[in-house]
């Protein structure tokens, strides 16, 4: 377990493998229940968490993700999963639902029109997958 920081009651550390299925199971319902496009697209709980299932195991290994948890309980109260937006991914994506490919073509044209004229390299861009 690697902490980072801790203030007033939290205690930040890096995602462990281990923790992947509490991570995915937390972010599933939070996204789920309150995210606007997941809403919109009535994305249940455990669509999201599959979803969020394939970010977690490569934020895993490339130890960019935080996890925020209360100090006593050691409960998770937040998660940035991110990623290095310039390494290239081998992983292949499965969609839970097809319910997920407008907001997957919004989120893809908004990075095609952010890097148009930027050369985004390995280890120099953080890209924060999701947070809440």
């Amino acid at each position: 377990m690697k902490f980072i920081y801790e203030e007033k009651g939290v205690t930040y550390k890096i995602l462990d493998i281990s923790e992947l299925q509490n991570i995915a199971l937390v972010i599933g319902k939070s996204f789920s229940s309150s995210e606007p496009m997941a809403v919109s697209q009535d994305i249940s709980s455990s669509e999201m968490t599959n979803l969020v299932k394939q970010f977690c195991d490569r934020a895993a290994r490339e130890c960019l993700t935080i996890v925020a948890l209360e100090r006593e309980t050691k409960q998770i109260i937040g998660v940035l999963l991110a990623n290095d937006w310039g390494a290239r991914s081998t992983d292949k994506m499965i969609l839970p639902s097809q319910k997920f490919n407008p907001i997957l073509a919004i989120l893809d044209e908004l990075d095609t029109r952010y890097k148009q004229g930027k050369k985004i390299e390995v280890n120099k861009y953080l890209h924060r997958a999701i947070s809440f």
